[in-house]
């Protein structure tokens, strides 16, 4: 039996959160100056097009980019302190633990060194209380 379906189709509610991934690699690897719309486009896997659906500009992938790697770093950092209810005492050790690992790899240097090198461009980010 043969279908003219794809065997699978991205969910369209998927794609900024894919955007989102390609364009932190992009960016890490190039820079923001030097990484091209086309690039974050090929790596996500969609057209050039297809971007302008989501963001109106490569400025506006950026502060998606640094949004959720300070969402995804909250997140992590929170899980401790819901777990212990609330006790500091009881949730500090892996409170910090749980920080310093994810300092140590993955995104949330990454995303530090875009925006400190990028501060100057992007003034709302590096002052953000979105930090904090």
């Amino acid at each position: 039996m043969s279908s003219d379906k794809p065997k699978w189709r991205r969910r369209k509610e998927a794609r900024p959160g894919e955007i989102v991934d390609a364009a932190l690699e992009v960016f890490a690897e190039k820079g923001f100056a030097a990484a091209k719309l086309d690039d974050i486009a090929r790596r996500a896997g969609i057209a050039k097009a297809t971007l302008y659906l989501y963001f109106e500009t490569k400025e506006e992938i950026f502060r998606a980019v640094a949004r959720a790697a300070v969402a995804s770093f909250r997140e992590a950092l929170e899980a401790p302190a819901e777990a212990s209810g609330g006790l500091f005492a009881e949730f500090a050790p892996r409170l910090l633990s749980r920080a310093a690992g994810m300092m140590a790899g993955g995104r949330v240097p990454t995303i530090a060194r875009m925006v400190i090198g990028e501060s100057r461009n992007f003034p709302d980010l590096a002052n953000s209380s979105m930090w904090m």
